[in-house]
């Protein structure tokens, strides 16, 4: 009766971990399509790219590559805009392009906005989700010596999560989960606006709580002389080993987000000691804030396919201007 039980009990055990084997292959399989995937095969096809665009998703859709080129001649860009991601991800994009490109007079192209290139940049398994994952499969090592540069044991827990696809593309189940949860929230309802990105509403939450809190966070960066987050930093110190050229652009806002953020004494301040980080770094700042009226948004934040049109082409007669 006894042997019968163990006997029992290995069995189960033995399906158990066969179904999760499993279950892990099929999402490793599933996630080679994944977005950053996507993003980087489609950089490795892009020939003779002179024009690097970088950034989360204010880039991704605020860039239009060929109303860039049709303005520009013997120019060919490319938009790297990764939404929902960090600047350490957008790092380990560019490093890995760079790699099989031996161009030295490729331009980049940083878009941010607010505080993103001084905020200090977390890389954990609870922040390491969505297009974030990246981290854990282009140039894991590079990513674990940015999120864990003193740390053996966080280091060695972001190297064995890499390792095991159902945590690392956990946010594609839970994704699935979640349209299912909305769906079924709004059945009766009024609908929601929504574009490639979300919700529209939802973008609001990525604003600072109220203009006290973002001035205070702009004052204590410069007090304190805020140097750039760990990814920024990455980024130029790349482009300074390759002498290639780099260019901060300040991101189009609304109307609403320059008024209730930019328009303190604080920002400015700190606005100024940006510009001169980036000039003693080698590289250059463009205020293109206020370059897109609020019709070419399609929310709080990201421009639509007319705004990027706008913002596209009056990026090219920047190059024009500057040369």
């Amino acid at each position: 009766m006894y042997k019968f039980q163990k006997s029992t009990v290995f069995i189960q055990v033995a399906i158990f971990l066969g179904i999760i084997v499993a279950f892990n292959l099929v999402i490793l399989h599933r996630s080679q399509n994944s977005i950053p995937r996507q993003v980087l095969r489609n950089a490795y096809f892009s020939e003779k790219v002179t024009d690097i665009f970088l950034g989360n998703s204010l880039m991704q859709s605020g860039f239009a590559p060929k109303v860039f080129e049709s303005n520009l001649l013997n120019r060919k860009a490319i938009n790297l805009g990764l939404g929902s991601s960090s600047p350490v991800e957008h790092y380990l994009l560019l490093k890995s392009l760079l790699k099989s490109s031996s161009n030295n007079k490729l331009t980049i192209y940083y878009g941010f906005f607010d505080n993103q290139l001084t905020d200090p940049v977390v890389g954990d398994y609870e922040s390491l989700f969505g297009n974030r994952a990246a981290s854990y499969y282009i140039e894991p090592e590079t990513a674990i010596s940015l999120y864990a540069p003193n740390s053996f044991i966080k280091s060695w827990q972001l190297r064995l999560i890499g390792k095991v696809p159902i945590l690392v593309e956990r946010a594609a189940i839970w994704a699935n989960v979640e349209r299912i949860r909305r769906i079924l929230g709004e059945i009766g309802m009024q609908k929601v606006a929504v574009n490639q990105f979300g919700r529209n509403q939802d973008f609001q939450l990525l604003e600072a709580s109220d203009h006290n809190t973002f001035a205070l966070m702009c004052q204590n960066a410069v007090q304190t002389k805020a140097g750039f987050n760990s990814g920024v930093n990455s980024i130029i110190q790349l482009v300074n080993k390759r002498n290639l050229k780099i260019v901060f652009i300040l991101m189009p806002m609304t109307q609403k987000h320059r008024e209730k953020f930019y328009t303190s004494p604080s920002w400015k301040a700190y606005q100024r000691y940006l510009s001169n980080l980036i000039q003693a770094n080698g590289g250059s700042l463009i205020d293109a804030s206020d370059w897109i009226a609020d019709d070419g948004f399609s929310d709080a934040l990201h421009l639509n396919v007319s705004g990027a049109k706008i913002f596209s082409k009056k990026i090219a007669i920047y190059n024009i201007q500057s040369q």
